[in-house]
């Protein structure tokens, strides 16, 4: 693994995430959140970790995919938590993998995204993020949230 990346939960499948963040001068802090129309709660980009790029570039790489953003990524993690992938099938129990978080300063939004069609994309100002996150470790991760360390670039 990459410098300062480390697994919290070795049993679990890992993928790697971002944390898509702005500033504005009248809402402050703000985090972009993705979701599926059918789901509840609001999640971020993650995916699985790619062979062939560092595991915060495959995030970023996800960021465009899913929430149609790019911008300057950190290479050193936020933290990692445990998330409950929904099942494909609908019919079993999710998969519980760890994920781990890198900040994203978003630079660019596209109009147009590889899956706009089956996701919906939502900024949300930090002191928010509990309406919409689901309880438990990542709306801990995004409440403790702060960007500075996220200035620098990859």
């Amino acid at each position: 693994m990459s410098r300062g990346l480390e697994q919290i939960w070795p049993d679990l499948g890992l993928r790697a995430g971002v944390v898509p963040f702005r500033s504005t001068v009248a809402f402050g802090l703000e985090i972009l959140l993705i979701r599926r129309p059918a789901h509840r709660f609001w999640s971020l980009p993650k995916r699985h970790l790619m062979a062939d790029h560092e595991p915060h570039v495959s995030a970023a790489i996800e960021a465009y995919e899913e929430a149609g953003v790019r911008g300057r990524v950190h290479p050193v993690p936020l933290g990692n938590y445990r998330h409950v992938k929904s099942p494909s099938d609908f019919s079993a129990g999710g998969e519980v993998v760890e994920v781990i978080l890198f900040p994203l300063e978003v630079q660019a939004i596209s109009e147009r995204w590889p899956e706009m069609n089956v996701r919906e994309r939502r900024w949300v100002r930090q002191d928010e993020v509990s309406e919409w996150v689901a309880p438990g470790q990542l709306r801990e991760l995004l409440a403790a949230f702060v960007p500075s360390t996220a200035s620098e670039s990859a």
